[in-house]
């Protein structure tokens, strides 16, 4: 947690996170270590709502994703796809490494998502 302390504002950072292991995941749930896009800290619980990435773009034909191209800002290895509708909270114990920052024009892009999955 102390690579949290000198940081002020975690949205639309993008970090590597470890997520449950593949044989305690079900169904089409991400698992393993892979790039998440912080929405919001919680700092009174020590929770993060998160969004995965996956590298397989195929992923995109999915309703609720969106395709973020790898850039200098984001500064993912990948093309990826953001899974908008896989949207969980996880520990702080889970994240490992800052990886980038994602655009504010996406982000806002992820946000009408999460409204229309949502319905608000």
């Amino acid at each position: 947690m102390e690579r949290w302390q000198n940081l002020k504002s975690k949205k639309r950072e993008i970090w590597y996170v470890r997520l449950p292991k593949k044989e305690e995941s079900m169904g089409h749930e991400q698992s393993n270590a892979r790039p998440c896009l912080i929405l919001k800290y919680i700092k009174e619980n020590q929770l993060v709502i998160v969004i995965p990435f996956t590298s397989t773009l195929e992923s995109n034909k999915f309703l609720y994703t969106l395709m973020i191209k790898k850039d200098a800002i984001n500064k993912l290895e990948n093309d990826s796809i953001a899974l908008v509708d896989q949207l969980k909270s996880i520990s702080l114990e889970r994240f490992f490494r800052k990886i980038g920052d994602l655009d504010k024009e996406i982000f806002g892009s992820i946000i009408e998502l999460i409204r229309d999955l949502l319905n608000i």
